[in-house]
């Protein structure tokens, strides 16, 4: 199949909305971030905790057992639903499995944020980027939560949660955070015009690339492909002509054309 048919089969899953309403939300997340620290004004705005509590059972609801972000760190809550105080753990495990960042707070203290962190792409390894998504679920919590997370492959192939230890898992922590490897450096690492082996990894919440021996180097926003890497004119190029709004993202990221490492 060339690349014109494949680029046809690709084109026809864009849509009005996704131009209209998918890109547009893109364009507002990438304007004023930086590319290695994605949302960190999301997660700065966040962290008011606003929101109210009819009693302990309502906070042991909202918040027991989900991950939520205390003062920019990512936290695991615990509360038995008799007292006030909730325990706080971090994403990170010590040599001994124990939570790196550990501290008990008041239900109204400040500096816990009362939204549910930003979540999506994770790089659970250093080739393999999974899209993650929150999903309505009969829960009433603030957070993330185990039920209310669906993962999905960098093509929106559904997948089973990477994360084997819940809540505890570094790649998670770095996702909401917004720490993500800058996209030359991505390439540079795992660009091989020639290689057999697929592989995906994210350099922000919403945007990773994609190489697979059939299709090539893509650029994806969360499971669509948006761009394609042309290795003669060494440059990225919107798979849906006129989109002028990737041409926007390729050159805000820095990405419009890449010389592969020799």
């Amino acid at each position: 199949m060339g690349r014109g048919s494949r680029e046809n089969d690709i084109n026809d899953r864009f849509t009005s909305s996704l131009i209209e309403e998918e890109f547009r939300r893109l364009t507002r997340e990438l304007r004023g971030q930086r590319p290695t620290r994605d949302g960190d004004d999301e997660m700065s705005s966040s962290l008011k905790n606003t929101r109210k509590y009819a009693n302990t059972g309502d906070i042991r609801q909202k918040l027991n057992n989900t991950i939520v972000v205390y003062d920019g760190t990512p936290v695991y809550c615990s509360n038995n639903g008799e007292s006030s105080k909730i325990e706080l753990f971090g994403l990170l495990l010590d040599g001994q499995n124990r939570s790196t960042y550990r501290k008990t707070i008041e239900y109204d203290d400040p500096k816990l944020s009362a939204q549910s962190p930003p979540i999506g792409y994770i790089n659970v390894t250093a080739d393999n980027a999974i899209y993650a998504s929150r999903v309505p679920s009969r829960r009433f919590s603030i957070g993330l939560t185990r039920e209310c997370l669906e993962f999905r492959s960098i093509t929106g192939t559904a997948v089973n949660s990477p994360i084997r230890n819940w809540p505890y898992n570094s790649a998670l922590d770095q996702t909401i955070r917004g720490v993500y490897k800058r996209p030359h450096i991505i390439l540079d690492e795992l660009y091989k015009p020639n290689s057999e082996k697929a592989w995906a990894q994210a350099f922000t919440r919403t945007l990773a690339f994609g190489f697979s021996k059939q299709y090539g180097l893509r650029l994806f926003h969360k499971n669509t492909a948006i761009a394609y890497y042309n290795p003669k004119d060494q440059k990225f190029h919107p798979i849906k002509n006129g989109m002028l709004l990737v041409d926007n993202i390729l050159v805000k990221q820095g990405i419009k054309s890449y010389a592969p490492q020799r």
